[in-house]
């Protein structure tokens, strides 16, 4: 019945939403267009202008104050090719060009144009960082025109343009082309918390990624390229010493210095075993971190770690301001208040259990070229109520699944291909069963894998075949799954039996006591839940409970080790089998199942120290092998995602590891043709 009620909504939604869009006009006429090869168009309140067509953006929006437009002065200077002078002390600027002197006092009505006494409506000001003066006022001492219509600002040469002779739609185009951007994304799961430390999960990742930054970030195409750092690291011979120089003039969102020493208390934070940080084990790889200056980080390793300059561009990595994270105490990224960063973003807002606001940052190094002016985020796991905010045109991303994918035009789907597996996780302390490798081993080979692959998932996912997901790199120039081939047993409803048998006998029981399946309450994940529990009962006669409960409930009891089973997830942090495989050494801070084994300890700690790509490769591929061979936990598949994206939507994308999406390069420009 929802399917059918979804198909009727969005067979109408869908119809009312083309035929919208198809009544738009596309184009300016071919009569007027010639005005904007030439004019500078501002609108009040948004970023954004048009210079001789060209979209530029300003740091400082235009204002209305007391029925007077203020801009500001540096932008409007810039484009009119006016020289500006500043005097501090006196608080006076002086603007030239080839025809006009003009001399501004800041705080005062009286203006000089070439000698000539000129009073203004509204005294030139500073509102926070930025320097403000009356539109007309200076444009036409600069002689320049001024059109002004309902926040519509043209400014040009010719005095023959005016608004008067521009058509309605003309005007509505451009309001739309400059108006501030908003991008609007469906989300999932709630962020447990954003503190990079100590976050755990993706959902907490991708948000921190918004309002924060690292040394260097990934784009579309795979490539690390520098973000608060200026170049690529120099490092030493012997791959343990990496030196780093930051960009000049960083700035915390606050405006406060951002200074390599910001590097060097984050990572010392993390590793700190008071902090308490599951994540310590990737900052423990480090054996000094410091700042000779302000500009310089210095990192030295303590054995070579080929993927640490993609690391870098991870989360955990990420500046922290001491001074904040220490007021803060307890408190700190559980509200929006109680954090700052150095990224594209400010996160404004956070609503628990609704959404979340981030708006763009003025101090972020490279503020001109982010186009979002906000980005909101929608919390909710139900991908009906997303793919209804889709249609209606109120978020621009939400994730669906197959009966959604069924019924949407393919144009409107993206899929994300992730380096990201499902299993099923067997805490072996919480229920002692479990600690038995036949038991555990019972239970993944009750599992129909294809099945729930056709019947559930039909999004690109495919069928585990390993722990270590198709895709990634085996840290050799090769792929991992090829190099190791299928290392998973095949679903087996007789060999799960005579494995359940085996290992009741040797536990001394007649039967396995009941247990709970938690999972996250998303769509997808209720149905995986129950069907395997439904398989668990039909195979093997098996009583357990099927529990949906919050993300962020769900990576707690995760990491506080109280759960009996659970669905859990793990997407890559970097491209290489060790993200996967360093969660099971013994006492690890990710061996939320409490399994140990020497022999897989061992492999693990020789494979971080060998040199030769094949060897390690090897290493790696007996290392996983003897994990299934035990099946701590049990693999299900490999995630793809399936996502509905608003076309007019252009530079985000979804990478395959770390994060959700990553919208730094992302914009939502209206685009009429020409």
């Amino acid at each position: 019945m929802i399917r059918k009620k979804l198909i009727q909504y969005c067979v109408i939604s869908l119809s009312l939403l083309f035929g919208l869009q198809a009544g738009l006009p596309t184009a300016f006429a071919a009569d007027q267009s010639d005005f904007r090869s030439h004019a500078i168009i501002l609108l009040v309140g948004s970023h954004h202008a048009l210079v001789k067509k060209e979209m530029k953006q300003m740091t400082a929006v235009p204002k209305v104050v007391n029925e007077t437009t203020l801009v500001p002065i540096r932008f409007i200077s810039e484009q009119f090719g006016a020289k500006v002078s500043w005097n501090g002390q006196d608080q006076r600027i002086e603007l030239q060009n080839q025809t006009s002197k003009v001399l501004i006092q800041i705080g005062s009505t009286d203006m000089l144009v070439s000698g000539k006494s000129v009073t203004l409506n509204v005294a030139p000001q500073i509102i926070g960082e930025s320097t403000y003066i009356p539109l007309r006022a200076v444009s036409e001492a600069l002689d320049k025109r001024v059109d002004y219509e309902n926040g519509l600002i043209l400014l040009s040469d010719n005095s023959n343009d005016a608004f008067a002779s521009v058509d309605e739609d003309v005007k509505d185009l451009l309001v739309n082309q400059l108006s501030p951007q908003k991008i609007a994304i469906n989300f999932t799961a709630e962020p447990q918390l954003l503190d990079s430390s100590k976050a755990t999960a993706n959902a907490s990742f991708t948000f921190i990624n918004l309002f924060n930054e690292g040394l260097y970030r990934m784009n579309e195409a795979g490539q690390l390229t520098p973000a608060l750092a200026q170049a690529q690291p120099l490092i030493s011979k012997d791959g343990l010493t990496y030196t780093i120089q930051l960009r000049d003039g960083l700035e915390w969102s606050d405006g406060a210095p951002l200074t390599a020493q910001d590097f060097v208390y984050s990572i010392q934070r993390t590793k700190n075993p008071r902090t308490k940080a599951q994540y310590s084990f990737m900052a423990d790889w480090i054996d000094q971190i410091e700042a000779p200056d302000e500009h310089t980080l210095i990192i030295k390793l303590f054995e070579p770690r080929p993927q640490m300059t993609q690391l870098l561009a991870f989360a955990i990595f990420f500046p922290q301001r001491q001074d904040v994270v220490e007021s803060q105490g307890d408190q700190y990224g559980k509200e929006a208040g109680t954090v700052v960063g150095a990224g594209p973003f400010i996160l404004k807002k956070w609503e628990h259990g609704k959404g979340l606001t981030f708006e763009r940052n003025p101090r972020y190094w490279d503020a001109e070229n982010i186009q979002p002016d906000q980005v909101s985020i929608n919390l909710s796991s139900n991908v009906y109520e997303g793919a209804n905010q889709f249609i209606k045109g109120t978020t621009d991303v939400t994730e669906i699944n197959r009966d959604i994918a069924d019924i949407i035009p393919k144009k409107l789907m993206v899929t994300k291909y992730e380096l990201t597996n499902s299993y099923v996780m067997f805490q072996e302390r919480k229920v002692p069963a479990f600690a038995n490798a036949n038991i555990r081993k019972a239970l993944a080979l009750a599992i129909d894998r294809k099945n729930l692959i056709r019947e559930i998932m039909t999004n690109g996912s495919v069928e585990a075949t390993g722990l270590v997901p198709a895709g990634t790199s085996d840290g050799n120039r090769g792929e991992f799954r090829k190099t190791a081939g299928d290392a998973l047993p095949p679903y087996s409803p007789d060999d799960a039996k005579k494995l359940l048998e085996k290992g009741l006998e040797e536990l001394g029981l007649e039967s396995l006591p009941p247990f709970t399946l938690i999972s996250d309450d998303t769509t997808t994940a209720r149905r995986i839940n129950a069907y395997i529990v439904g398989n668990w009962k039909k195979i093997l006669g098996i009583q357990a409970s099927s529990l949906p409960i919050a993300h962020a409930e769900r990576v707690s009891k995760q990491g506080e080790h109280d759960y009996e089973a659970a669905l859990g997830l793990w997407g890559a942090d970097y491209n290489d089998p060790m993200t996967f495989m360093e969660m099971y050494k013994t006492d690890g801070t990710f061996n939320e199942v409490d399994y140990s084994n020497k022999a897989y300890d061992v492999l693990l700690l020789a494979a971080n120290k060998e040199v030769d790509g094949a060897k390690r490769a090897q290493m790696l591929v007996e290392a996983e092998k003897l994990l299934l061979d035990e099946m701590p936990v049990a693999p299900l598949y490999f995630r793809s995602r399936i996502y509905l994206k608003n076309q007019q939507v252009k530079g985000m994308f979804l990478p395959s590891f770390s994060y959700e999406w990553e919208i730094r390069w992302a914009s939502k420009p209206f685009s009429p043709t020409n």
